[in-house]
This record gives C-alpha cells, structure tokens and sequence, in this order.
C-alpha cells in the first residue's frame, strides 16, 4: 500500500507542505517579527543632539537643536555644524569657545557628547568672555542637578522641600514670637517675613547690578581693544601708503634721469654723424675741385 503523501512521515513521498510547515506546537502563535533597522535609522539613532544658545543670550534667544551625526567625532568638525545650523555668519559671529551653564570650558569631544547626553544646554561663545549674569537660574540648577527630566525633577523636587522647611521657619518663628500668648505674634512674624524677603531681593538686585556693570566694563575693554587695533591697522595703512610714495616717486626720477641720459647720447651721436656726414662731403667737395684745376692746366690735345 503507498504512503499518504499528505502524513507526516519522511522521506521522498512527503508533500510540499510538509517540508515547508513550520513545527510549532498546536496552538502556539506565530511570533510576529518587526522591521530589520536600516544604517539611517542607525545613524540618526546615534547622533547627539546639542541644546545651543548664544553667549548672553540665554535669558532672552531662543534654543537651537544641533544633531552631530555619527561620523562627526572631533570638536573641530562640531564648530562648523554649530556655525551653520546656528546661522551666525548673518550676524558676523564665528564659533570659538563651548561653555556649560556654571561657565566651564568645553574642550574635548568626550566631554561634549557627556553634556549631550545628559541634555545639558551649550553656552556658544564667539571670542567674547563667558556672561554668567545672562544664565537664567533654573537652567543653571537642572545642570547642577545632573541634567535633563533628572535634573528637573530634582530641582522641583529641591524647591517644595525647601518651600517645606521655610514654612517650618515661618511656624517657629511665628511659636517664638509668642502664638497663642501675645495676639499680634502672626502680624509681627509676617513683618519680620517681609523685610527678609525685601532685603533678599536687594542683595539679588545688587550682584544684578553688579553683573550688568562688569559685562558693561568688558564690553567697553573689548571696544577699545577693538579700537585700538582699528588705529594700528590705520598707522599701518598710512606708513605703507608713505612707503609707496616714496618708492614711485625714486622711481619715476630714476626713469626721467635715464631718459634725459638716453636723449643727450642720442643728441651727442646724431650731432657726431653729422660731423662726419660733413666732414665727408668737404673731403669730397675738396678733392672735385683740385681735379678740376689739374685739367685746366694740361694743354689740349688735337
């Protein structure tokens, strides 16, 4: 009797279907398998992402999103990707320096795609010094506390509890003064409250204004650095200017004496042709004559 082809036993008389069907237990699903990721998706996936503000304008610019793709390993090709996603050549600013929010230097690769990583935002600096009065105080308190949704959990997580202990302060404070006992003690401790925060806010006003007048005085140093350097361009322009003066006039009187020395040999020789143009004609004018004497002389012979 033949085999079934359609049973489950091997060999040449089994079907098609059997060698093709897959052996998963009945009732077993079949395993849904995603999309294999392209080179791409595996480059965008490993780029970093820059958070770039301008240097003094933190508190004011907005942020531009610089992604480094994979092949950009080296800070000297991260400087043109921020120059040319940033648009600074509009504004005549050229890349020179990468700060962190508390004013450190960013001078190696590493240590920049750590700050990436950590969502930190990058302080672009064009040659100027770095302006920590333009800062805002919560970015620099999520970099304090390690960056990113980390950082600003922690912050917040920072404010309530010191929100917490100043009502615990404020609760004392408000005990000592006699709660309970004196009736004006809640009045006394809001008093107390106030001229606290009052001279809080000017101490924040003073070191504000203190920032404003240092970036002022740099901003002046810069000016006249700038100015100066302007004046030396300026000297050396004029010296040069001088300089070639000089020179063309030396050289346009050493071409006059040499074509008044060309003119007066020119002369000398012409005027010694003629002599001898002269000279000749006389010799000949001499000896013409003296021919026609000698046959004059001779007697005529028939």
């Amino acid at each position: 009797m033949p085999v079934n082809q359609r049973s489950g036993g091997g060999g040449p008389s089994e079907s098609l279907f059997d060698q093709y069907a897959s052996h998963r237990p009945v009732g077993q699903k079949r395993r849904k398998r995603g999309n294999a990721t392209t080179r791409s998706a595996q480059l965008r996936a490993a780029g970093h992402k820059l958070s770039c503000y301008l240097n003094g304008e933190a508190d004011r610019g907005r942020c531009t999103i610089v992604t480094l793709p994979h092949d950009c390993d080296s800070m000297a090709e991260v400087y043109p990707k921020i120059q040319q996603h940033m648009q600074l050549d509009k504004r005549m600013l050229f890349v020179a320096e990468l700060f962190l929010p508390t004013g450190e230097t960013i001078k190696s690769f590493a240590k920049l795609v750590e700050a990436a990583k950590a969502h930190t935002p990058i302080m672009i600096g064009c040659g100027e010094p770095f302006d920590a009065s333009r800062v805002p105080d919560a970015m620099l308190e999520f970099h304090l506390n390690g960056g990113g949704r980390k950082g600003v959990k922690a912050t917040h997580k920072q404010v309530a509890n010191r929100r917490k202990q100043q009502q615990h302060e404020r609760a004392d404070q408000v005990r000592e003064q006699g709660h309970g006992v004196v009736g004006d003690a809640a009045a006394i401790a809001k008093d107390l409250d106030v001229e606290a925060k009052r001279e809080q806010v000017g101490n924040m006003r003073q070191q504000y204004m203190v920032g404003l007048l240092k970036h002022a005085e740099e901003q002046q140093m810069m000016i006249d650095a700038v100015h100066h350097n302007v004046a030396n361009r300026r000297i050396e322009a004029e010296e040069s200017r001088l300089y070639r003066e000089e020179y063309e006039r030396e050289r346009m009187e050493r071409l006059s004496l040499e074509r008044q020395q060309q003119a007066a040999d020119l002369e000398a020789s012409r005027t010694e042709a003629l002599e001898q143009v002269r000279l000749t004609h006389d010799a000949v004018r001499s000896g013409t004559s003296q021919q026609q004497q000698g046959e004059a002389r001779q007697p005529w012979l028939w």
